[in-house]
């Protein structure tokens, strides 16, 4: 219904926020045919134009922070709820684990929601010890999270179990201890969107695109 609205609306063009958005979401756009940018997320399977994030170079350069460290049994805090961006970062997250043979794994998911993710936390300790040295949460609420419950559990971060990030939300520097993570130029993402927008309006025969805006590890 909202589509149909979108296409009879005197809008010359759309961005549409598709961060949590599913194939069926973006396969309703299929033959939505005003000018429009799809932002924070990338369908391969659709031509569309996209501006996202640069995951998997987050997420390799975010574990590799660890590794380079000397860690080698690594954790996952994972979200229970998978978006393409986690997705995309789990693979950043394989590829450095290539780079150093003889790591191992374990992946821990938990609800995304803050309160969600402290809850699943404290039930995962409640029946596992933490056989980890060093862990990439999926984003900052994740890892702030899953910190308040390692701490309630008598565990000392980063003494004994170092945790990264992604997204250097503003949590990440009140927090105690202060969290290493990826920080996206979100300004940039949202200028970069409307720019191409505009270069479609003006040019509605140019090919689709996808552009990806780079990140950067902010240690602490």
């Amino acid at each position: 219904e909202k589509i149909s609205e979108l296409v009879v609306s005197d809008s010359a063009g759309f961005i549409f926020f598709a961060t949590e958005m599913e194939q069926d979401d973006i396969r309703l756009l299929e033959h939505f045919d005003c000018p429009h940018v799809i932002l924070d997320s990338y369908f391969p399977q659709y031509h569309h134009n996209y501006i996202s994030i640069a995951n998997v170079e987050g997420a390799y350069l975010s574990t590799r922070h660890l590794l380079e460290r000397g860690h080698r049994r690594i954790g996952y805090l994972a979200s229970s709820i998978r978006i393409n961006n986690f997705c995309e970062r789990r693979t950043g997250l394989q590829m450095a684990l290539d780079e150093y043979p003889g790591c191992t794994l374990e992946e821990i998911f938990v609800s995304p929601t803050q309160d969600g993710a402290y809850l699943d936390m404290r039930a995962y300790l409640a029946e596992h010890a933490v056989d980890v040295t060093g862990c990439f949460a999926d984003n900052d609420i994740i890892a702030v999270s899953c910190i308040r419950a390692l701490k309630e559990n008598n565990y000392l971060i980063p003494a004994d179990v170092s945790i990264t990030s992604f997204d250097d939300m503003p949590i990440s520097y009140v927090t105690a201890p202060k969290l290493t993570t990826i920080h996206v130029a979100k300004e940039a993402l949202g200028q970069r969107a409307v720019k191409r927008l505009c270069e479609l309006l003006d040019n509605p025969d140019e090919p689709a695109m996808l552009q990806s805006i780079g990140v950067t590890l902010t240690e602490r």
